[in-house]
């Protein structure tokens, strides 16, 4: 008698029932996720663009830009600013909400995530989330000085994260933990 065997080890954490969670899981969820476009960041569209484009609106954002903005699912242009905010503009070009984020601003461009939400990290070593409406989630302070990133954190199905600083890679989970930290002897560069 012949068959093939299935085994699966499974390890849950900790769970408190008195606080319930939502995890979304699957593809970040936006046009332009991150700043090379997609999270294989080949820096192609797979959306057809118009031969001839035409100015529909201009938007001047008070605080100016570092990074390149991305785009979402609705069609709305998320950018982190000079100063520690972070601002969506819809598809119409109206400003939508403005978040805060502490008092440093971002080390790089922001990600969309599997939930919508964008997350940024900031040259003082936080990285931030917010939910697609504007809210500021959740930080979490990196212990790691960000202040020489030159990457854009990766955006996984799972709603995770991963961050390259100057030494390390730390992949932070969608509830904020830290799920992994490791140290490189090389500084990571570029996409």
């Amino acid at each position: 008698m012949g068959g093939t065997v299935v085994a699966s080890l499974a390890v849950a954490n900790n769970i408190d029932p008195t606080t319930p969670a939502t995890i979304v899981v699957g593809a970040p969820r936006g046009r332009v996720v991150t700043d090379r476009l997609d999270t294989k960041r080949w820096g192609e569209s797979p959306y057809t663009l118009p031969r001839s484009p035409k100015e529909r609106w201009r938007r001047e954002l008070s605080g100016g830009l570092d990074h390149a903005p991305v785009i979402d699912s609705r069609g709305g242009i998320i950018a982190t600013l000079v100063s520690p905010e972070v601002v969506r503009v819809t598809a119409a070009g109206k400003v939508d909400w403005r978040a805060t984020l502490g008092t440093s601003a971002a080390a790089v461009p922001p990600v969309i995530t599997s939930d919508g939400s964008v997350a940024v990290l900031c040259r003082d070593g936080t990285l931030w989330r917010v939910t697609p409406k504007g809210r500021v989630r959740k930080h979490v302070n990196l212990n790691a000085s960000s202040k020489t990133a030159t990457t854009t954190p990766i955006a996984f199905d799972d709603g995770s994260v991963l961050v390259a600083t100057e030494h390390q890679l730390i992949r932070v989970a969608a509830d904020g933990s830290i799920r992994a930290r490791t140290h490189m002897t090389e500084r990571p560069d570029g996409g």
